[in-house]
């Protein structure tokens, strides 16, 4: 047997990045919705946080390749695989969508005619 033992200890020490998510619906930044973050194989990694007034929210996270998932209104909106680099803010940008949407109805000059001409079915 030993006369003495020894345990050594050691720290990782890995360096961090940081992914500020901004989340926006229309174009505008969205309030109040929750953002998970995700292994780019897609693993939950039990990380996630929710959107402030301005649509952001941080991660602090190993630097490596990610995937975030925003919820919003019962649908999910995933970023594309963003690779986040060390020392530095990394800007994503997460859309759920939507826009301006613009319809133009237009009344024929002939009681039988449509707009385009054609006559109705009857």
């Amino acid at each position: 047997m030993p006369a003495f033992s020894k345990r050594l200890k050691y720290s990782v020490i890995k360096a961090m990045a940081d992914a500020e998510i901004t989340v926006t619906g229309a174009g505008l930044p969205l309030a109040g919705v929750k953002v998970y973050a995700f292994s780019a194989a897609g693993s939950y990694l039990g990380i996630s946080g929710t959107t402030d007034a301005g649509g952001k929210v941080l991660f602090s996270l190993a630097s490596g390749a990610y995937k975030f998932r925003a919820d919003y209104q019962g649908s999910q909106y995933w970023s594309a695989e963003e690779t986040l680099i060390t020392g530095q803010v990394n800007p994503i940008s997460l859309s759920a969508g939507g826009g301006s949407f613009a319809l133009t109805v237009l009344k024929s000059k002939e009681p039988n005619k449509t707009p385009t001409g054609d006559h109705p079915p009857k």
